[in-house]
């Protein structure tokens, strides 16, 4: 097993985990239970995503760093207005919450 990620919580672990599943990688978390030590062990206990077979490192280590610039583009966007209804929407959506157009799509 070779670690593509590590995270300072277990939600952001899970959600990289899903995502890395969802693209077909085997993958698992390692250290979600020590969250509830902190304090007692040493500050580098963090989860970590790991992919199981390590001829899968490169490309989920691609996807990951994928994944982690969409969210800081995501942040650091504009906001946006539905081609489809005209709802302003802020940037970290991808999806319209009126219409349910997703960002970026062709189909309005």
């Amino acid at each position: 097993m070779k670690q593509v990620y590590t995270s300072a919580s277990i939600i952001d672990a899970q959600i990289v985990h899903d995502h890395l599943q969802a693209a077909g990688f085997e993958v698992t978390i390692t250290g979600q239970v020590l969250a509830g030590a902190v304090g007692e062990l040493p500050a580098n206990v963090s989860p970590i995503v790991q992919v199981i077979d390590n001829g899968q490192y490169l490309p989920a280590r691609a996807l990951v760093e994928e994944l982690t610039q969409d969210l800081l583009n995501s942040i650091e966007g504009e906001n946006w207005q539905c081609p489809r209804c005209k709802e302003t929407l802020e940037a970290n959506f991808g999806q319209c919450w009126n219409c349910g157009y997703e960002k970026g799509s062709n189909d309005i």
